[in-house]
């Protein structure tokens, strides 16, 4: 609206369409404002509604970040496909305050890993088990230069409280909690042939009375050794060894990037996955299971 010329000091707006209300203004002379710059918005006693753009950048931006890998596969064993979802989230924005106070607390991520297998060969093809792992963890990532000649790198490391289990009630329930340190090493130039070892140490931290000798099929000590050259090609091993002996498991997934540029513009990754050991399913977890499935990697 328009004020009349001579309107000055505190005015009553009042309104009959759609509906009876008034508004309080406070007139008063706008300041000189240079050509180049912009004027100020009027004062108002109304919040703008923020957008969708915004209220998604506000919350998401430069906070999500890729964790464990995102894949969907598919073989020839009894649960023959199964799929795989992760993030990580920072939990202090880069202009928190408490950050620039406690600067250790920017490191703070919460992580989500979720994880299926399907049995589809089954009536309905029922989704067999479903884990759920979120877990608290404090991250700190050394800068690498990419350029820098091979040889022994500290990379990082890993702490967190992870807790895991399948969602499910009664004699089926299972549920494990535990508290992990993760430090990372590296050999090699990252542009070119390198080598990456991670080992996990797992401590069980909470009642382990639906799965109560877990540990002598999982252990406390998972080993990651991952293969590659440059963004090509590479293979991960994942062992965990069991408190019993003869238990344990090795996962190994083997990676080769794709793009499809004309058709899609769309990168992913071919993923071969071989399966030998105990732990692959929650629910059966002291059952040994072998199997190989095939299909694509949206993160490695």
């Amino acid at each position: 609206m328009t004020l009349p010329p001579d309107a000055q000091g505190r005015l009553v707006l009042d309104l009959t369409e759609p509906t009876g209300a008034k508004v309080a203004l406070e007139a008063i002379e706008a300041p000189a404002v240079p050509a180049v710059a912009s004027a100020r918005p009027p004062l108002t006693n109304f919040t703008p509604q923020r957008t969708a753009e915004g209220s998604i950048r506000r919350a998401f931006a430069n906070r999500f970040g890729a964790h464990d890998p995102i894949y969907v596969i598919y073989g020839n064993e009894r649960l023959a496909a199964k799929f795989q979802f992760s993030f990580k989230y920072r939990i202090l924005g880069e202009d928190a305050s408490l950050g620039d106070k406690l600067p250790a607390l920017n490191r703070l991520y919460f992580g989500y890993t979720q994880r299926s297998l399907w049995d589809t060969d089954a009536d309905s093809s029922p989704v067999y088990e479903t884990s759920y792992l979120p877990e608290l963890m404090f991250e700190s990532q050394k800068v690498l230069d990419p350029d820098s000649p091979g040889g022994f790198k500290w990379v990082g490391y890993q702490v967190g409280v992870r807790h895991e289990s399948n969602g499910q009630s009664g004699a089926t329930s299972r549920s494990v909690n535990t508290v992990y340190v993760r430090p990372g090493f590296a050999f090699g130039r990252f542009d070119g042939w390198h080598v990456i070892i991670a080992p996990r140490l797992s401590f069980y931290v909470s009642d382990l009375s639906n799965n109560p000798d877990i540990a002598d099929y999982r252990g406390n000590v998972e080993l990651q050794t991952i293969i590659g050259r440059g963004n090509g090609p590479a293979l991960a091993l994942t062992s965990r060894i069991g408190q019993e002996s003869g238990k344990g498991s090795l996962q190994s997934d083997l990676t080769v990037p794709v793009k499809f540029d004309r058709l899609f513009d769309f990168a992913t990754f071919v993923l071969v996955q071989y399966w030998d050991g105990y732990g692959e399913s929650l629910l059966d977890y002291d059952q040994r299971s072998t199997g190989v499935r095939v299909e694509f990697s949206l993160v490695r």
